[in-house]
């Protein structure tokens, strides 16, 4: 029983939990294209990044360029957008497209710089139909382009939620014991 419940928390916590993904503005300072990395400067610091080996490189408009990384337009010191996503415990370029805007927001603590397109050109999992892939996956939540949980996930995942009850140090159900949550990880 304890085995069950534990499988159905991990399912629950990689369901809700996506994957850490961000988009952010940047200053070409150097691509290197046989390492496959950025050197660029974003939030006022220089990083290093590694482009994912699937990445695009897009244009202004999210059209993929030609020329990939050796692209002239991804020349030093022109303003790109990079999409980032964690990887184990890497962050990777997943896409980068020419342009973005890097405004100057001065505060107290530090200077901030914005991007100033919202996205690089992928679809949300929940706007993608059956025939849109993603790493050769499917559309939709549930995959075939469903947004809604399967009546037989759903039945399964409330039958076993059911047995989450308040339990005594012992571990038998009472009602005055405590409901506890062990998280393994950040993710």
């Amino acid at each position: 029983m304890l085995s069950r419940l534990i499988g159905v928390v991990c399912v629950l916590l990689v369901v809700v939990n996506p994957s850490v993904a961000f988009e952010v503005a940047a200053k070409v300072r150097k691509i290197d294209v046989d390492k496959r990395v950025a050197v660029v400067v974003a939030n006022g610091q220089e990083r290093v990044v590694k482009f994912a080996n699937e990445a695009k490189i897009l244009d202004e408009n999210g059209k993929e360029l030609i020329d990939g990384l050796s692209s002239k337009e991804l020349k030093v010191d022109s303003i790109v957008t990079l999409h980032i996503e964690s990887v184990g415990n890497t962050k990777v370029i997943k896409s980068i497209r020419v342009g973005g805007k890097l405004s100057q927001q001065k505060s107290n603590a530090s200077n901030k710089e914005s991007v100033a397109r919202s996205s690089v050109g992928f679809k949300p999992l929940d706007e993608m139909t059956a025939e849109d892939r993603y790493k050769g996956e499917d559309g939709g939540l549930y995959s075939v382009g469903r947004n809604e949980m399967p009546e037989s996930l759903s039945a399964v995942a409330k039958s076993e939620t059911a047995k989450i009850v308040p339990r005594d140090v012992k571990g038998t159900p009472t009602a005055d014991g405590q409901i506890g949550l062990v998280s393994i990880s950040m993710s």
